[in-house]
């Protein structure tokens, strides 16, 4: 009988590795991991899907029974992405992106209030623009959506951030309603 070679140190070291993540696969499971956080993201989806109905936007801004159903359902979520321990690194990483958007949602169920004579939105936490740059200045300000002239603005259309850069000082006089409708027609232009 014939015996093969003996493998070369690279072929030996080659097979050590992929074995050795072949395990490390099969023990963390990354795959099964990534599936809770894809079915909590898409729950996500879908609760902000229904929540921009602007019949149920204004159900949740008047009831706080609706409020606390829906708050219930966000920390659901939260809970089930913290079911997902000991991962790989991308994982976390992932976990930690989808989990952010579920608090911000979760913020947003918070925010909602009914005020006498109409809503109010408000813009009071400093958050990350598209780039995941944070935006350390801004303008925090309240107004009704009765001066903007929508009754379907919600916090899912608006998404605007006031910066010290969006008032440049020709407009600083201007109330904040006022440069808000000023922007939102800019953005239409675009």
């Amino acid at each position: 009988m014939l015996k093969a070679p003996p493998p070369s140190e690279v072929e030996a070291a080659t097979t050590i590795q992929a074995h050795w993540r072949g395990f490390m696969v099969r023990r963390t499971r990354p795959l099964e991991k990534l599936q809770i956080i894809y079915e909590v993201r898409q729950g996500l989806k879908d609760h902000m899907r229904v929540l921009a109905e602007p019949a149920q936007y204004e159900s949740l801004c008047s009831d706080p029974k609706q409020r606390l159903r829906w708050s219930e359902c966000a920390m659901a979520l939260l809970l089930r992405l913290d079911s997902v321990q000991g991962a790989h690194a991308d994982v976390r990483d992932i976990r930690k992106l989808v989990t952010k958007e579920v608090i911000a949602f979760q913020e947003i169920i918070d925010s909602t209030s009914k005020d006498a004579s109409s809503e109010t939105l408000t813009v009071s936490k400093c958050r990350c623009d598209q780039k995941g740059i944070k935006i350390n200045t801004r303008h925090v300000f309240s107004l009704t959506l009765n001066q903007i002239g929508s009754t379907h603005l919600h916090p899912f259309t608006f998404s605007a951030i006031m910066t010290t850069n969006d008032f440049p000082n020709s407009e600083v006089q201007k109330t904040p309603s006022e440069h808000l409708k000023s922007l939102i027609a800019k953005r239409a232009e675009v």
